[in-house]
This record gives structure tokens, C-alpha cells and sequence, in this order.
């Protein structure tokens, strides 16, 4: 008899089976299922606040046009609603600025389409390094990673990508750290950008997003499992 321990199974895929009678068909659906998994405030820290304007309309979504400005658009077909939501942590005396952060639920009739938002997310970086957020903020610098589920070690989502650059305000000097990440679970895609600040450190930055995005992925496989 081999009493040997045995190795254990390596994974052949995703963790989580997204149910088809659990996704949502309509808009309403959609965005029940989006304020039911989003990130708030005190998921970045018990001292975020909302900012104002805090929500985004869910009929539209951020589209990186030709000329690298994002500007908020009708959602195209195959896109049942898309959320997003801004806080910011205080500043604190003249040593820290105000950190801004966001968090975005979007939620696709099918995961085709939720797969190809996350293709045009690392095209952008690619076509646009560079990019404007409005006439007072920016973002330089940008590098992009993707890693699918498997790869990488990544083994929480079908699909995961990562931003990382610097970011620049007219009004808040710069730059400062920046980073965003996008998880997708089936026919949903997660994601949280974090604009750092005076007095935050690149690290101090990045340990912001990982814990939001976490709770977020976890939300939307507890939903649609």
C-alpha cells in the first residue's frame, strides 16, 4: 500500500459556473444586480466619503474617443447597464492631498460582449498612453497587462487586466500614482481606478484597489452562481 500523499489536482478551469437563469436579461435586472455587488466608500477605507457627483447615469458609459478624451456615451447594444460610483478620502492638512477612487459594475446581455470590453480596455492603452479625463485631469505613462483566468497565477476571474501610469491635475499638481484593475465574471466586468495623491506613496496607492475590487468579484459570483 502507497501511503504517499498525493499532489494535489491542478485546476482545468474557473472556480465558479456562472448559472444561466441567474444573469440578468433585463436593465432593471441589471442594475438591481450592480448596486447589489458595487463597491461603496467604506469598502475603500472607514474615512472615504462620496464625492459629488457620486453616481454616474447607468444608461451611459465612458468611451475613449479618437482624439484620447473620455466622454461618457449611450451604452451600445449588448451593455444592460453600467455603474459607476466616485469617492474620495479627505485631505489631510498640507501633507496629503485627496485620493479619488472609482468603482464600476457593468453588466452585458451576454459574456461575448462583457469579453470585448475588456479587449477594447487594453486596445486603448496601446492606441492612447496618454489619456485626458476632462478638461482638468490626466493620465500619462499608462502600461496595461491582461491576464485570463490560469494565467499568471490569476485564478479569481474568467479575465483580469491592469492599468498602471500617473496622473496629473491642473487644480492637484502632479503626478501621482495611478492604477486601475478590471475583473470579468462571466457576463459582468468589475473594475476600480484609484488616483492617488500628495503624501501617498505608489504602494500606499495601488494597496487601495485590491481589497474593492476583491469584495466586488466575490459579490457577482455569490449572485450568479
Amino acid at each position: 500500500m502507497n501511503d504517499a500523499p498525493r499532489a494535489n489536482p491542478t485546476p482545468s478551469g474557473p472556480d465558479f459556473t456562472v448559472r444561466p437563469d441567474r444573469v440578468p436579461d433585463t436593465s432593471a435586472r441589471a442594475l438591481r444586480l450592480a448596486r447589489q455587488v458595487i463597491a461603496g466608500p467604506q469598502d475603500f477605507g472607514a474615512d472615504f466619503v462620496q464625492q459629488r457627483p457620486f453616481e454616474s447615469d447607468p444608461r451611459t458609459w465612458a468611451v475613449l474617443d479618437g482624439a484620447c478624451v473620455w466622454q461618457r456615451e449611450k451604452l451600445p447594444k449588448g451593455v444592460l447597464t453600467s455603474l459607476s460610483q466616485h469617492s474620495v478620502l479627505p485631505a489631510k492638512g498640507a501633507g496629503k492631498g485627496p485620493v479619488r477612487v472609482m468603482a464600476v459594475v457593468s453588466v452585458h446581455a451576454d459574456a461575448d460582449s462583457a469579453d470585448q470590453e475588456m479587449a477594447t480596455t487594453l486596445e486603448e492603452v496601446v492606441r492612447c498612453p496618454e489619456q485626458r479625463l476632462n478638461q482638468d485631469e490626466r493620465i500619462i505613462s499608462l502600461l496595461s497587462s491582461g491576464a485570463p483566468w490560469g494565467r499568471r497565477g490569476q485564478e479569481t476571474a474568467d479575465d483580469q487586466i491592469w492599468e498602471h501610469g500617473e496622473y496629473e491635475s491642473d487644480s492637484a499638481g502632479g503626478p501621482y500614482p495611478y492604477i486601475w484593475g478590471s475583473s470579468r465574471i462571466g457576463p459582468v466586468t468589475v473594475s476600480v481606478m484609484v488616483k492617488g495623491a500628495k503624501g501617498y506613496s505608489e504602494k500606499e496607492t495601488d494597496d487601495l484597489l485590491y481589497s474593492p475590487l476583491i469584495k466586488m468579484s466575490q459579490a457577482v459570483k455569490e449572485e450568479l452562481k
